[in-house]
């Protein structure tokens, strides 16, 4: 770093632009949602939560500018960046405890794949509205992978970016002077009678970071797209269906682990990650204390292929998972009951080349889980929580 440019390490350059609405409407107040707390299942508001939990809204967010998942929750206590400075393959750690002790969520779906150094989260922070991490074990609700804690990410809906308008969007972009990283996330979104539909894509593409030494930083270049689209659809005043697609591939050459000797002829490799999913949330809340409803079908599909670069040797890793998830919450006097049932397959594929390197065999892991939660308040300060969970576990090879 010669000049006073050079010393800079990171410079964001942003623009906002808000689509004018195609339809003149009535400006009224807006009411803003009180914040619910989604990843115990309970959805019960912030204040009033027992756990350590701490929520990212959307304006800490934008305050932040986080490049990855992680970054966005580094700052907390007790958790922890793991994975290096390379954005791709960051990782969270909680009180001690990371890679599959803390379980990920993505508007509430399960995200399985967890395999040696590759990268676990694929999300763009843009396109996060806000991030609830629960320090500590929840496997009661959630099932294994959560003994150390829970990393939920909830993407944003086409009302959060409409308000009182028809139809909206925005279109965001930086720089990142220290790895010439350019970043644009943009998002379109409209309202017809009963549906919400959401629109929304980002781009990023940079070259290798600079170190404080003024060196570059190997396999630290990458190239990111992906798209989402979300329907959300008001069947009626006790009914909601939202619909989500989404799709992301990440590109580069990175080494083959952050420990990797780099004078090794092996340390380099070219990575291509594909990573799509689809889910169905469908909601029930009528006027009652016994029903307050979900039911969530998805499926998740990561296909990492990887080649060393000295030789091209390859290695390919494919996981799929199906899963659902029933819940209920009843409501007796101050006493609430959540209960349910969640289940999930996952199916995994890989080949090896070269040579003395076996291939793992392809398998199958099925999991069924049956869990219920109870909370009694004694006073205002004081409020008693029991749990229980029954999971089955089938795994052929």
């Amino acid at each position: 770093m010669m000049n006073a440019e050079r010393k800079i390490l990171s410079i964001l350059i942003q623009s906002l632009l808000l689509l004018t609405p195609l339809i003149s409407v009535a400006q009224t107040p807006l009411e803003m949602e009180e914040i619910k707390i989604t990843a115990t299942r309970n959805a019960e508001p912030s204040g009033t939560q027992s756990r350590n939990i701490t929520v990212i809204d959307k304006t800490e967010l934008d305050e932040r500018q986080a490049t990855s998942v992680p970054q966005t929750v580094a700052h907390l206590p007790n958790v922890t960046l793991s994975g290096g400075p390379r954005e791709d393959v960051q990782n969270v750690n909680i009180r001690g405890l990371g890679d599959n002790q803390v379980l990920q969520l993505v508007d509430g779906v399960r995200q399985n794949f967890m395999s040696g150094h590759r990268p676990t989260y694929f999300l763009d922070p843009e396109l996060i509205k806000s991030v609830e991490v629960v320090k500590g074990p929840s496997s009661a609700l959630w099932g294994s992978g959560a003994l150390g804690g829970v990393i939920s990410q909830n993407t944003i809906h086409a009302a959060d970016l409409l308000g009182v308008r028809d139809f909206g969007g925005f279109i965001k972009q930086g720089y990142h002077s220290n790895s010439d990283k350019w970043l644009t996330t943009t998002a379109l979104a409209g309202r017809m009678d009963s549906v919400d539909w959401l629109l929304s894509g980002f781009y990023r593409d940079g070259n290798e970071i600079e170190l404080g030494n003024g060196e570059n930083l190997e396999g630290s270049a990458s190239r990111d797209k992906g798209v989402m689209a979300k329907v959300d659809w008001f069947i009626d005043d006790a009914q909601t269906a939202t619909f989500n697609l989404r799709s992301s591939e990440v590109n580069g050459e990175v080494p083959s682990n952050g420990a990797a000797d780099l004078s090794s002829s092996n340390f380099m490799i070219h990575r291509e990650n594909q990573t799509d999913h689809a889910s169905v949330d469908y909601r029930l809340n009528p006027d009652s204390d016994w029903l307050n409803a979900q039911l969530m079908l998805y499926w998740n599909n990561t296909d990492m292929q990887e080649y060393r670069l000295s030789d091209r040797r390859a290695d390919n890793t494919e996981i799929e998972t199906l899963g659902l998830n029933l819940n209920n919450r009843t409501e007796l006097s101050n006493i609430s009951f959540i209960y349910g049932v969640d289940g999930y397959q996952d199916k995994l594929s890989s080949n090896r080349g070269g040579l003395d390197r076996p291939t793992p065999p392809d398998a199958t892991t099925e999991v069924w889980g049956a869990f219920t939660e109870v909370h009694i308040p004694f006073a205002e300060a004081w409020r008693l929580e029991m749990g229980g969970r029954y999971d089955d576990f089938s795994t052929k090879a």
